[in-house]
Parts: structure tokens; sequence; C-alpha cells
């Protein structure tokens, strides 16, 4: 979880300061975090996986909401230094998400 996290860190980190710079038409973010830690920890939130282990889902069973809570806060981050006073009234926002979790 240590190297998913810097991961995400480094990404992110580099989508702000693009973000920053103010220097692009389209800009196009990629974190790819929440796939990873859903193909790494599925396992531990599915007792009925053959590859369910009780004492890692103890301890890492939660990383898919933690990982998407993290991911939630970036969001809310790079929509904060979106400075909306600047927008050309003819432009748009659009953030999607092509990947989700369901039980």
């Amino acid at each position: 979880m240590e190297d998913l996290y810097r991961a995400f860190d480094d990404r992110a980190q580099v989508i702000l300061q693009r973000i920053d710079a103010k220097q692009w038409d389209l800009l196009v973010g990629v974190i790819e975090s929440t796939d990873r830690v859903q193909h790494m920890m599925w396992r531990l939130i599915d007792p009925a996986h053959p590859m369910y282990d009780k004492a890692l889902a103890a301890q890492f069973g939660d990383s898919i909401e933690r990982v998407y809570r993290k991911c939630d806060e970036f969001v809310g981050e790079v929509m904060a230094r979106v400075d909306r006073g600047d927008a050309d009234p003819r432009s748009s926002r659009t953030m999607a998400s092509t990947r989700s979790a369901s039980r």
C-alpha cells in the first residue's frame, strides 16, 4: 500500500503542478490507483473469494475505500485550484471516472 500511495501522491502532484502552471487548453490527469487497489485488494472484502485471507482482511480490508476517499480529496483539491474567475464563459470542466466498484 505504501507504493500505491506514493504513486498516487506523485501523480497527483504532477497534475496539481500542471493546473497551477495554467499553460494548457486541455488537461487530462489520470490517477490509476483506484484501479490497482481493486485488483490487489478485492479478495479481502469478499469472504467468498478463493484467495480471501481473514488476517490480511483485518489489516487491509478497507484499502479500497481509503484509496477512493483519498481520490475524493484529490478531486476537491483540483476543483479548488481551478480558478473559476479566469474561466472563459464558453469553456467547461468535466471530470469523469471510467472505473467503479460495486459489491
